[in-house]
């Protein structure tokens, strides 16, 4: 502790190396990765604006690996489940880097458990959007989706929500 030393490992290819650089605390690898920690999906509960998700089935699940983390949620509507008019919109499980722009997050919505609407997904530093197409290369709301209780089409209670994708953590 408190006294570090740079420790390089060479592998059979020439230039290829996997460096601990105790100046800056980093590993650096030359040449392909392959991470085997636990990778296990951890559970969260987002906050939802203008959805009463009530006694819905919500599957959420992230896992972050170094800055990146990566989502995945299904939500199956339930007969106490409820939309309002005005902005869809769910919590991330962790913070994003808004000053780099370094997301895919894309999602599907199906209004009445049946058709598939899909569109991109806007981020803040906390909050997910959800966005889907209305019409040929038409979005409900580029700034702000639009999720309220007829778009793309009238939500009923068997309705599922999917996002899915990765975004660089804050």
């Amino acid at each position: 502790d408190d006294t570090g030393h740079d420790v390089k490992f060479f592998g059979a290819t020439s230039g290829k190396y996997m460096l601990w650089d105790e100046d800056v605390n980093t590993l650096i690898v030359n040449g392909k990765t392959q991470f085997l920690g636990d990778g296990a999906w951890t559970t969260w509960t987002p906050t939802w604006t203008n959805v009463t998700i009530g006694s819905a089935t919500v599957v959420a699940q992230y896992v972050q690996l170094d800055d990146w983390v990566f989502v995945k949620v299904k939500a199956t509507m339930a007969g106490d489940s409820s939309f309002s008019s005005g902005s869809m919109a769910l919590t991330v499980p962790v913070a994003a880097d808004t000053t780099t722009g370094y997301q895919w997050v894309t999602c599907s919505l199906a209004p009445s458990g049946g058709t598939l609407y899909e569109g991109p997904v806007l981020m803040t530093g906390s909050v997910f959007y959800p966005c889907t197409e209305v019409a040929s290369s038409t979005y409900a709301s580029l700034t702000n989706a639009n999720g309220g209780t007829s778009v793309p089409a009238a939500w009923n209670t068997s309705g599922i929500i999917y996002l899915n994708g990765w975004y660089r953590a804050a």
